[in-house]
């Protein structure tokens, strides 16, 4: 999945954490839709997976939780 550009899994009510490792593979992923699901985090882990995410998608690159 090195060329995936998008992943839009909104309203689908998924729960548990995100898989963040996953998305590392992802190199040209720039818009990641997650909202409107249950994942189980607190507001740390949440600033954390944003951080995550910001840097490794870079700052160009939408995301939506």
């Amino acid at each position: 999945m090195p060329n995936l550009r998008v992943i839009s899994l909104s309203r689908n009510r998924l729960t548990g954490s995100i898989p963040i490792d996953s998305l590392a593979c992802c190199a040209h992923l720039r818009m990641l839709c997650l909202d409107g699901n249950r994942f189980d985090f607190s507001v740390d882990s949440l600033d954390q997976v944003l951080d995550y995410l910001e840097g490794r998608l870079g700052k160009t690159a939408m995301i939506s939780l």
